[in-house]
C-alpha cells in the first residue's frame, strides 16, 4: 500500500485512469519514531494522519518481539 507508484481513478465519464502517486515510499525504509496502539482498529485509526516515512504503528500485541 505505501509503495504504490499509480492510484486507478475514474473521470467524470466513469472511465478508469492511472495516475502516478505523488509519494510512494520506495522498497524499504527507516522511520525514526513509532507509537503503540491498543488494537487494530486504533491501527486502522492512526493511518489517517500517518506519515510513513516518518512514523510507524505498531499493535500492542506486538510490543515485545
Amino acid at each position: 500500500m505505501l509503495n504504490v507508484k499509480y492510484i486507478i481513478t475514474q473521470n467524470e465519464a466513469g472511465e478508469a485512469r492511472a495516475t502516478k502517486s505523488p509519494s510512494p515510499c520506495g522498497n524499504a525504509w527507516f522511520v525514526g519514531d513509532y507509537e503503540i496502539v491498543p488494537n487494530a482498529d486504533a491501527e486502522i485509526k492512526a493511518l489517517t494522519t500517518l506519515k510513513p516515512l516518518e512514523k510507524a504503528i505498531i499493535d500492542k500485541r506486538f510490543e515485545n518481539r
